[in-house]
């Protein structure tokens, strides 16, 4: 059992703290499981108190699958949901837990509200996002060659990379996935007040795969 453990002792990137319980039983090859999780307080460590979420992970581990349901909440400001199933190779002796990344998945995440305490989260560092989004999808394929079908998107939007000093505020994003591309159906932002930028068109998300995205 846990019991408001500090994240930073097991998790440096990240702060906050966790209690619940963790359980795993197996023999041979046969290894189940499950974690009930609540997260508080939880944000990257280079993020400020303010953009902290609350959130709970229910996790399952059985017949070769880890299904993870999870969700994620900061005061109304914003809502986040997964519901995510992953292949998984797993033996109770000798000991082994590890993603089969080329196995198919499957799940849904839906995210409403203010992105940034979320963004921070998981792809914080050197790149911010902020703004108002709708995200709705449901995935498919494998780790390795992920399928995304959806929408997102993005409204009152501002958005800085420190290694470029590239920053973009009043950004609009619409824009749906269809498997392996993205439809930008709008986007536009301003430069920091010096310039405007606005384009559309279709994203290959897949390595070779063709685009129409312009920009002007």
């Amino acid at each position: 059992a846990l019991s408001r453990v500090d994240l930073g002792s097991v998790a440096p990137d990240l702060r906050g703290s966790v209690t619940g319980r963790v359980s795993l039983r197996g023999a041979g090859e046969r290894l189940e499981g499950s974690a009930n999780l609540d997260l508080a307080d939880l944000r990257s460590i280079d993020a400020p108190r303010g953009l902290a979420v609350d959130g709970a992970v229910n996790a399952t581990l059985t017949d070769g699958a880890l299904r993870i349901v999870a969700d994620a909440r900061d005061e109304g400001a914003v809502t986040a949901s997964a519901d995510v199933t992953l292949p998984v190779e797993a033996s109770a002796a000798p000991f082994r837990l590890a993603i089969a990344r080329t196995r198919d998945m499957s799940g849904q995440v839906s995210i409403q509200g203010q992105i940034q305490p979320i963004w921070d989260l998981f792809l914080g560092g050197e790149r911010s996002l902020a703004g108002e989004v709708d995200v709705n999808a449901r995935l498919a394929g494998s780790l390795n060659a992920p399928r995304v079908n959806g929408r997102l998107n993005l409204r009152n939007g501002s958005f800085h990379d420190r290694g470029t000093g590239l920053r973009l505020n009043a950004v609009t994003l619409s824009s749906r996935f269809d498997d392996t591309t993205a439809l930008i159906e709008t986007f536009s932002a301003n430069d920091d007040g010096r310039g405007t930028v606005s384009g559309d068109g279709r994203l290959g998300l897949r390595q070779g795969s063709g685009s129409s995205f312009q920009l002007t």
